[in-house]
């Protein structure tokens, strides 16, 4: 079989190189990306900010005082997902199997492309080249054969530039890096492995498969092929399954466990009702919490009850909430996702429960009301809170 050839494009501090390009006074200058408020944090900066000393994750008040003359953006993240969509567009003109990893970073499997182009090198190169004239973006590309090492190799040439990891190269090429950079290896992994003073790659590889395995049981065979540079997952193009996706920013940050899941059953008011107008039914559902300090959490489940009625749905999902939101830190923005949708069947059960066909015909009284009405003609209680 031919050996797999995997590109990971990454736009070295992304949010910053889409500000400049929206206004170029900005180039030269130390700049980082950080919300407002006391307790903000850097989201992204700069070369120059870094040169100045500044770095990912440090406090904004902490920053100013150690360079007089950075200039502090807020993020605007509709900007860069629409700056992440036109990379991924040019990207696809080189293979249709990309997967997207977040804003500005794109995995992209060229195994069955390469002769279009004249082999995996050039087909990197041409990719980094068509970044850079069409979309005016710098940015590092990785080549390896699987994707962990070719994001390993992207990482040691930024700002840009091209690295490629001959196969059979991978162990050698990673045993430097940090263990923490490994996909296998979790927090709690990270900790017990520190405790263990193994704390570079070149560490791990010294253990055999027995003696990991006494110590991580099951995690052990993820781990050992890591350590060696082997990496199976597959490069997976975003999802293209039907999905109902509604989101809302809160007027007014909260950590109220109430305001928050009165907003939740708005979100899922106008999720059920899209699904019960084109007849799906909902078997999963994911919700992603976006922080007041830019930090994100995401949780999912199965849904008992596959249902389109926020009656029914509100349970779980409320649930699903409680398990996800883990910090206290006030929250800016709820997404909710309802997915693993199957076709509503046409004909009802035989025999139906009594109390799902009072919620039945309840749905479909509000949804005629609404419709009639407009959608503040009738509302739920629990809805009432919501900011």
């Amino acid at each position: 079989m031919q050996p797999r050839a995997i590109i990971y494009a990454d736009a070295t501090a992304f949010p910053v190189q889409v500000e400049r390009l929206r206004n170029p006074r900005l180039r030269g200058y130390p700049v980082v990306i950080a919300p407002p408020g006391a307790r903000a944090q850097v989201l992204a900066l700069s070369f120059e900010a870094r040169q100045a000393g500044l770095r990912k994750g440090m406090r904004l008040k902490d920053a100013l005082k150690q360079c007089r003359d950075v200039v502090v953006l807020p993020p605007d993240e509709r900007i860069y997902a629409r700056a992440t969509q036109a990379m991924n567009k040019v990207l696809s003109t080189l293979s249709p199997v990309f997967e997207p990893e977040r804003y500005g970073h794109t995995y992209l499997d060229i195994t069955a492309t390469q002769r279009l182009f004249g082999g995996a090198t050039d087909t990197a190169w041409r990719a980094q080249k068509e970044l850079k004239s069409r979309l005016q973006l710098e940015v590092s590309v990785g080549l390896a054969s699987n994707k962990m090492v070719s994001k390993f190799a992207a990482a040691v040439i930024k700002p840009s530039g091209l690295r490629r990891v001959p196969q059979g190269e991978e162990s050698t090429f990673i045993a430097p890096f940090h263990v923490g950079l490994l996909p296998a290896v979790t927090k709690p992994i990270q900790e017990q492995l520190l405790d263990l003073n193994i704390r570079l790659v070149r560490h791990l590889q010294r253990l055999s498969l027995p003696q990991l395995a006494v110590s991580f049981g099951q995690d052990a065979v993820a781990l050992y092929q890591n350590a060696r540079g082997v990496d199976p997952r597959p490069v997976q193009p975003p999802d293209r399954a039907p999905r109902v996706c509604v989101s809302r920013t809160l007027t007014e940050e909260s950590n109220d466990l109430e305001v928050l899941r009165a907003a939740l059953f708005v979100l899922l008011e106008k999720a059920a009702r899209s699904l019960r107008s084109s007849r799906f039914l909902a078997h999963a559902a994911r919700i992603h919490i976006f922080y007041a300090d830019y930090r994100e959490a995401a949780g999912q489940c199965r849904l008992p009850v596959p249902s389109n009625m926020e009656i029914e749905l509100y349970p779980a999902v409320a649930a699903l909430l409680e398990k996800t939101l883990v910090r206290r830190t006030r929250v800016r923005a709820l997404s909710l996702v309802l997915f693993d949708l199957k076709a509503q069947p046409r004909q009802l059960p035989l025999f139906m429960e009594n109390s799902t066909a009072k919620t039945a015909a309840l749905t479909q009284a509000i949804d005629r009301i609404r419709t009639r009405f407009g959608e503040e003609a009738i509302r739920f209680a629990r809805s009432m809170l919501c900011p």
